[in-house]
Formats: structure tokens, C-alpha cells, sequence
């Protein structure tokens, strides 16, 4: 008997109704097992039904029970429903990685305004930071960059950014060393002074006279 136009849709959606990632849906026609999507995002479909064909729908997620459904011949769509919170979605996790990235990035430069001499135990913790930065950003770019070192260490897309920024260190610390404190100055009469005249005795060695008044 020829097939018709009837589709079938099948949804699978978590506790608060937002579709999960990874089900595997299976779907018998007749008693049959006709086909299966293996790791659905949240929906699937069979199409070109004949309206006399009897469905069965099952639904799988991780080590949640497996819900079957046998939905009527006059029913075009049917939802299962798991007690569970869905995964973030590629697209969202992306996106999150990238604004915490920037977030971090305007962070350093906001600190490195305020510190502008970090300790180098503040150094270590900004070069850290600014890794993990510039890896969430670069995250959301898929194949955009590869790295290996000496052929022990090979990484892409973050992990390739953090390995650049953390271990090649390409904002190097320059220290510079302080100012040299002015020599300080002597007295006059220092560690070796010079002997004085002695009081009553002439520079030259002959006795000195007192001026007498009249």
C-alpha cells in the first residue's frame, strides 16, 4: 500500500518545557523498527506515513527510564517529557565564553591602570587570568587557532590561546630598579675632622699675645 502525507513530529523537553540534548528517539511503524535519531536536540520527525500506519515512539535520555508513547492515526505531533534540567546549548556556551572573556580582559586593563608596578606574585595572577581571558574568548571561534610545543603539547582553538598567553608570556614583566638615594652629606666635622688651633698658640708655633688695652 502506498504511503500518504502524514508526518509525525516528536519534541522531548525537559522539566521547565526547554528541549534536551542528546535523546535518542526510536520509531516503529506497524511493529517495525523503521529508524532512530541517536542523539536528537530536542526533536524529531518521521514523514510520508500512511494514514492506516500504527506508530510507536520511544524516547531515551542518559539513565532516565524510557518513555514509549502510541499515539492515535488522526495525531500529527506528541511531546515526552523527562524530570530534568537541560544541558546549556552549544550556541549558549559559546556565547557565555565570550562574554566572560571580555569581562575578564576589560578587568586586567581596568587593574593594570591601577597597578601599574604589580608585585610578581600579582603578575602570576594577571598572566593566569589573562590566559584564561583570551582562551574563553577564542573558544567561540572553532579551528581559528593550533599550537604545539616541541612536539610534546599540541592544542587548538582555547587551549591553543591560553598555551600562547601562559607559556610564551607575551606581556613580560619589566622591572626596573629603584631610584638611587641621594649620598647623604657630610657635616662639616665628619669621621676626620681637622685639628684645630689650639686656643692661645699662633698657627705658625710661636706663642700669641693678647691684645692689652690702655
Amino acid at each position: 500500500m502506498a504511503r500518504g502525507n502524514r508526518d509525525f513530529d516528536v519534541s522531548v523537553r525537559d522539566a521547565d518545557g526547554r528541549p534536551l540534548l542528546g535523546p535518542r528517539i526510536t520509531f516503529k511503524v506497524n511493529g517495525e523498527e523503521v529508524g532512530e535519531v541517536p542523539m536528537a536536540e530536542g526533536h524529531g520527525s518521521i514523514r510520508d506515513l500512511h494514514p492506516d500506519d500504527t506508530l510507536e515512539i520511544s524516547a531515551s535520555y542518559r539513565l532516565h527510564r524510557t518513555q514509549i508513547a502510541k499515539p492515535g492515526k488522526e495525531q500529527a505531533s506528541h511531546t515526552f517529557t523527562f524530570n530534568t534540567v537541560a544541558a546549556m546549548s552549544k550556541g549558549a556556551e559559546k556565547m557565555f565564553a565570550a562574554i566572560f572573556g571580555v569581562a575578564f580582559l576589560i578587568t586586567i586593563l581596568v587593574i593594570a591602570l591601577i597597578v601599574p608596578n604589580p608585585t610578581p606574585f600579582q603578575y602570576q595572577v594577571f598572566r593566569i587570568v589573562l590566559a584564561v581571558a583570551v582562551g574563553g574568548f577564542t573558544g567561540t571561534f572553532s579551528g581559528f587557532l593550533e599550537v604545539q610545543i616541541s612536539g610534546w603539547l599540541k592544542a587548538g582553538g582555547a587551549l591553543a590561546a591560553f598555551v600562547i598567553v601562559f607559556f610564551y608570556n607575551p606581556a613580560a614583566l619589566v622591572a626596573e630598579p629603584p631610584p638611587a638615594r641621594p649620598a647623604a652629606v657630610s657635616s662639616i666635622l665628619d669621621s676626620h675632622p681637622r685639628s684645630l688651633p689650639q686656643q692661645g698658640a699662633a698657627s705658625d708655633g710661636q706663642p700669641a699675645t693678647r691684645p692689652v688695652r690702655g
